[in-house]
């Protein structure tokens, strides 16, 4: 259970490193824990979804499945930023998010 917590950790680290640079995205607890809820915090401030709306899309790899279960989660604004819950299933090995707005032009 602790190598699928790890790799989650990592999936989580590697794609925000990569693509959020200028916003702030994180999780809380750090650490994942497998079969518990996991808040999931973006502060578009800085990057291109500040001032606009947003989606943000969970895809779930479990044990097992080759395809990923997708999750649109659900922000809600809490001070500057946005927060939204997460639970992650025991056989759970990783998590990657897309954030989008389909009316936003990228140059």
């Amino acid at each position: 259970m602790k190598k699928s917590a790890h790799l989650l950790l990592f999936a989580f680290s590697f794609l925000l490193s990569n693509l959020l640079a200028a916003q702030k995205f994180s999780i809380k607890p750090e650490n994942p824990v497998l079969g518990e809820s996991t808040t999931v915090m973006y502060d578009p401030k800085g990057g291109p979804m500040e001032g606009k709306s947003f989606e943000c899309v969970a895809f779930l790899y479990t044990a097992g499945k080759p395809n990923p279960t997708v999750i649109d989660l659900d922000f809600r604004p809490e001070n500057e930023a946005y927060s939204a819950f997460l639970r992650i299933p025991n056989d759970g090995l990783a998590v990657f998010f897309t954030i989008s707005n389909p009316e936003l032009e990228l140059t």
